[in-house]
């Protein structure tokens, strides 16, 4: 079994690769995305129990 990586460490290689991973556009960009999912799970719990 592998061990965990640190999130630490893959934010600084992230970084590295591309700067602009961790800018505040993207953020707000994987907030959007996760509201949307998040949406999308709940209308498709609610089918489900129809």
């Amino acid at each position: 079994m592998t061990e965990a990586a640190n999130w630490r460490d893959v934010k600084v290689k992230a970084r590295a690769v591309d700067p602009s991973w961790d800018t505040e556009e993207r953020g707000e960009r994987r907030r959007q995305m996760r509201e949307r999912m998040l949406a999308t799970g709940l209308s498709q719990a609610r089918i489900g129990n129809l």
